[in-house]
């Protein structure tokens, strides 16, 4: 029976050998970013405000994408801004827009969406009943994909997220 340093020496030692294997035995192309830039190009921007009433977040990313098609390899944009106002100590109103372009150089397949939503919560904010309405903005075909949402949120931190 071995003990629990001799157990976990075992385990890294285990892992140190068997990832590089599997990856060589399963073409290690598929893990060589040579001419691939997605760390440099990936580059992420959050905001945030924070009054006794309001905050607001800002969030934007770009990234790089390498799926078979039909998306294939691209560039991609997705970003959301949240502005909430604390009406009370139960009430608040958010206002959140979605921004998703799959795929940057090809026209037409920007992805938008306003969201309002109300929110009734208790004192310490681990239980909220939300309502959510989503207005879908696409380029391109138009899909009638809008939404009404009454969502119940339990969660001990007390954070609002629609």
């Amino acid at each position: 029976k071995m003990n629990q340093t001799n157990s976990a020496v075992a385990a890294t030692a285990l892992c140190l050998l068997a990832v590089p294997t599997v990856m060589a035995k399963e073409e290690w192309d598929d893990h060589d970013r040579s001419g691939r830039y997605i760390a440099r190009d990936f580059a992420g921007v959050f905001g945030a405000l924070h009054k006794k009433t309001w905050e607001w977040i800002l969030e934007f990313y770009m990234g790089e994408r390498e799926q078979e098609e039909p998306a294939g390899k691209g560039k991609f944009t997705v970003g959301h801004t949240d502005i909430s106002f604390d009406i009370s100590r139960f009430y608040s109103v958010h206002l959140r827009y979605d921004h998703f372009d799959n795929n940057v150089k090809i026209d037409g397949d920007l992805q938008r969406s306003v969201s309002l939503g109300l929110v009734l919560s208790n004192k310490t904010h681990s239980s909220n009943l939300i309502l959510v309405g989503t207005k879908v903005l696409e380029e391109g075909t138009q899909v009638p994909n809008d939404e009404l949402r009454l969502i119940w949120s339990l969660s001990p931190s007390g954070i609002v997220r629609f």
